[in-house]
């Protein structure tokens, strides 16, 4: 009887071993499975920002740098605020191409903004070594301003 005993310990021990072991190595496997199929689930990947965000967001840093050097009167940075303002254009040229449609209270928000920056523009002393940097600027705003009047009408 006693024999019987041991021998049904015994298989207990080795079933439970042996399941333990199964579930260890499926856990790892699994971990290992899911760390290489990792998916970017950040707020940024899932809504991803849209051209007429990105082309305010340009806007909007450009009127800030320009804010900033004249309260610092610093040196303008023209090169950084030409490249901005034309990133900002491409933004609102692929707006139109892909038919995006714009709410008109943000339309006019961006024309102000806009006008913000023209009037900031309009207070910098043109001399021989910034006047194509600012007249340039102002094509390329007036150019933005074109196509978003576009998209009220």
């Amino acid at each position: 009887m006693k024999k019987n005993s041991n021998n049904k310990d015994f298989k207990y021990r080795i079933f439970n071993f042996l399941f333990i072991t199964l579930c260890l190595s499926f856990t790892a496997t699994s971990v290992t499975a899911l760390d290489s199929y990792q998916i970017n689930l950040s707020f940024d990947s899932l809504f991803s920002a849209t051209w007429y965000q990105k082309a305010l967001e340009l806007t909007l840093s450009v009127w800030q740098t320009l804010a900033q050097v004249f309260e610092k009167n610093d040196e303008i940075p023209y090169e950084m605020l030409l490249g901005k303002l034309s990133y900002a254009y491409f933004c609102v040229t692929r707006m139109q191409q892909e038919k995006i449609v714009s709410l008109p209270d943000d339309i006019v928000y961006f024309m102000t903004v806009l006008r913000k920056i023209q009037d900031l523009f309009s207070c910098i002393t043109i001399h021989e070594k910034n006047h194509d940097f600012i007249v340039c600027a102002q094509e390329i705003i007036a150019l933005i301003q074109k196509r978003l009047s576009m998209d009220i009408q």
